[in-house]
């Protein structure tokens, strides 16, 4: 059964929405859209209507196995420094532990003094034992084999909890339904619950407790050298004071840029830290002098990129497609460029094009800019016309072209901007443009 309503546009001509079931094999699924009977204004939207289960199950499907195989080679990964990191805390330990004990040496020498003593001065051997000292540990050992034994613990814990978090995975991953309708609900249950039970900040937390086992096991060597060597033990603490000021330095700095690519699960406790403390102060203000907005919320890294993508995007366009011209030399990849200049805002298509004749005259980009300005970039755009290839010159041309066709209506940019073509004996003809005047294009290659 089909239906069919009327929607109408500002100043455009009614059009017909139809609906109608296609036939099964035509799409699973999903809604096709086809324009017909243009000249009448007609636009039929055509789907399948009935529910294909399937296909849904095939995208979860696809979906968990892509997060489980990223978790199973995190887990792996840790799995492995974990092993490593315990074996070398363990052969310290075994070394520290030693410290908490009596030396029997020092036990024997101690006896032989007091023998030597008492029978200088003659006195009863029963008395030999009677003024044995009791041992008690010094405290610098008792806080260096706590610091190890800490950090041993907290590496094997971390496997632990790899390993049973890999467990969990291969139930979460065991589907065996008997309709794929089925099949949908029960991975939808199965996902509910590794949200509510947190397994996402389990996983999160492994690499924060193999980094608290690591700080605690290097604050354990930087005081088990200072028993040693105070010449060793200042170098190492150097060395350890470097270390740990690059980790806190790159778990802080992605709370001062959103660009900043040192992301982890630290660093993320840090940026919630931040919106919850700012959320406070904004609560605690009052209502006549708190901001329209506070920082913004965020589920996760992925929202807080496209967020800021969001804001910088068009300026995002242009470092791509500049990052593009200058990295390929494919024709193919450089030709595709010229349909992406309308795409541009004005000012960024200009900066582009002039980007791409600077790279074929050899110049910097703000080079050719100062050129431009001085207009003493006739001789330049000659030579580099007449040593291009045909190609090239086309690509050059139309890449104006449309630079020229965005740009036009909005000349709201007092930069000076060269606008060139090259014909077949390399000739060239530019024209300098400012807010007063206007921009042509001249000739046009062969």
């Amino acid at each position: 059964m089909s239906t069919a309503s009327q929607i109408s546009a500002d100043d455009e001509l009614p059009k017909k929405v139809r609906i109608q079931r296609l036939p099964r094999e035509v799409s699973n699924g999903v809604i096709l859209v086809q324009r017909r009977n243009a000249e009448a204004g007609c636009l039929q939207v055509d789907f399948d209507a009935s529910p294909d289960w399937s296909s849904y199950a095939r995208l979860m499907s696809e979906y968990d196995e892509a997060m489980v195989r990223g978790w199973k080679e995190e887990i792996d990964t840790l799995l492995v420094f974990a092993g490593l990191f315990s074996a070398v805390v363990t052969a310290f330990n075994i070394e520290a532990y030693k410290l908490l004990q009596d030396d029997p040496s020092n036990t024997s020498i101690q006896l032989l003094q007091q023998i030597s003593r008492q029978l200088a001065n003659g006195t009863d051997d029963s008395s030999i034992t009677q003024a044995r000292p009791t041992f008690r540990p010094a405290s610098q050992n008792m806080r260096i084999n706590g610091l190890w034994f800490a950090s041993l613990v907290c590496a094997l814990f971390s496997a632990l909890i790899g390993i049973m978090v890999k467990q969990w995975l291969r139930e979460y991953m065991a589907i065996i339904s008997p309709s794929p309708r089925h099949s949908v609900q029960l991975r939808q249950h199965r996902h509910d619950g590794l949200r509510t039970w947190h397994v996402p900040e389990i996983m999160a937390f492994l690499p924060i407790l193999l980094e608290i086992s690591l700080v605690l096991f290097l604050a354990g060597l930087v005081d088990f050298l200072l028993l040693l060597n105070s010449t060793v033990a200042a170098t190492t603490t150097a060395l350890v004071t470097a270390a740990l000021l690059f980790y806190v330095g790159t778990t802080i700095a992605p709370l001062l840029s959103t660009q900043c690519p040192f992301k982890s699960p630290q660093a993320w406790v840090l940026v919630r830290t931040q919106r919850w403390v700012a959320q406070w102060i904004h609560n605690a203000k009052p209502s006549g002098s708190r901001e329209s907005h506070p920082l913004q919320e965020f589920a996760n890294w992925s929202e807080r990129d496209n967020s800021s993508v969001e804001r910088n995007h068009d300026e995002l366009d242009l470092k791509a497609m500049t990052w593009v011209h200058a990295s390929f030399v494919d024709d193919d990849i450089q030709d595709s460029l010229v349909s992406v200049i309308s795409d541009l805002k004005p000012h960024h298509a200009t900066s582009l094009v002039v980007s791409a004749l600077a790279d074929e005259m050899d110049l910097s980009a703000s080079t050719f800019a100062r050129l431009i300005r001085d207009r003493a970039c006739s001789s330049a755009l000659r030579d580099t016309g007449a040593r291009i290839t045909q190609r090239t010159r086309a690509r050059m041309f139309n890449m104006l072209s449309n630079s020229w066709s965005t740009s036009r209506e909005t000349m709201t940019h007092p930069s000076l901007v060269c606008w060139t073509s090259f014909g077949s004996s390399g000739s060239f003809a530019w024209a300098h443009a400012t807010q007063k005047t206007k921009i042509r294009v001249c000739t046009s290659p062969s």
